[in-house]
């Protein structure tokens, strides 16, 4: 069954828009592995220029062309490719799921400390020496190959991985994917155990890898800005002349978001919305939306997000 092709259009607001619907047989595992079951929704500023947008959009169809043919093929229990750009931004979405499996409670160092000498002990076992005495240099086999791959696999849990992104890989490619993480998994283990001993500062690794800022899916809150206003009300019960204030100013996010969850909508969005507006939005709900999609929305509920909506955006 062909994907077919999406096309690119203005939105409202003079962005570069377009989406692809997710095919219903694979709805669901899309939705495990991305966070959407719906559709997937292209959006650049209006001011790139029409060839980059062009251009933008089919690597962004190809991406998603891509993991609907992954996730069928899994399905019929058949493994799949990767190009050379997917097995990198597969690499990508391993990073930020490994080390947010651990980055809050990253444990002690040590642990971290001999995770890193597993890995380097895999790479010595079999090495071999070449040359002559005094000039030797290490010979990577085909047999220490082998074991590097089983350990990374084993420390990185990779099979795991895979199958919470509805991914069979085959031989070549989950090969070539393990020696991708070779050096992904020793960087990740360095970065937790920085965590384990308080430092906190930001990982760039992440930047490396294609599609960063997609690297692990927003989970959804069941609730759009409008349903949020409404969400509000329901629980404040403001007066009419409030609700009717607030009304379109609602209205106006829910169109501009295309009815997007709000767990979905990133700092940046909210900003981009705001400056397009002819008067500025101050008071609760500027305050509101901002704290409420700059802090962890990935972990908020549908019920969480409306006790927020009681207790603090009144």
């Amino acid at each position: 069954m062909a994907v077919p092709m999406t096309s690119l259009s203005r939105a409202p607001n003079g962005d570069w828009f377009a989406r692809k619907g997710i095919p219903k047989d694979i709805r669901d595992a899309y939705r495990k592995a991305f966070g959407v079951s719906q559709e997937e929704r292209f959006r650049r500023p209006g001011s790139l220029s029409t060839g980059s947008a062009k251009v933008e959009l089919r690597d962004w169809d190809a991406t998603v062309t891509g993991r609907i043919e992954a996730l069928r093929a899994a399905a019929r229990g058949e493994g799949v490719g990767l190009t050379h750009r997917e097995a990198h931004a597969l690499v990508g979405r391993w990073y930020a799921w490994f080390v947010a499996g651990r980055e809050q409670e990253p444990g002690q160092p040590g642990e971290w400390d001999y995770l890193a000498g597993q890995l380097q002990d895999a790479r010595e076992a079999f090495t071999t020496q070449i040359g002559a005495p005094g000039e030797e240099e290490e010979h990577e086999t085909s047999a220490t190959r082998r074991r590097v791959r089983a350990v990374v696999a084993e420390l990185g849990r990779v099979p795991t991985f895979l199958g919470e992104q509805g991914l069979n890989l085959t031989q070549e490619a989950s090969d070539a994917l393990l020696d991708l993480l070779d050096p992904e998994l020793l960087a990740a283990i360095h970065a937790l155990r920085r965590r384990a001993d308080g430092d906190y500062t930001a990982d760039a690794r992440p930047l490396r890898h294609p599609e960063a800022r997609q690297a692990q899916a927003p989970k959804q809150s069941g609730l759009s800005c409008w349903s949020l206003f409404e969400a509000w009300v329901t629980e404040r019960r403001p007066g009419a002349s409030t609700v009717n204030r607030w009304r379109a100013v609602f209205r106006g996010l829910e169109e501009h978001f295309e009815g997007r969850d709000i767990g979905a909508i990133s700092a940046d969005d909210a900003v981009a919305w705001k400056n397009t507006l002819v008067t500025d939005v101050t008071g609760w709900l500027w305050t509101g939306l901002i704290e409420r999609i700059s802090q962890d929305r990935r972990s908020w509920t549908c019920g969480e997000v409306r006790r927020r909506v009681r207790s603090r955006w009144c």
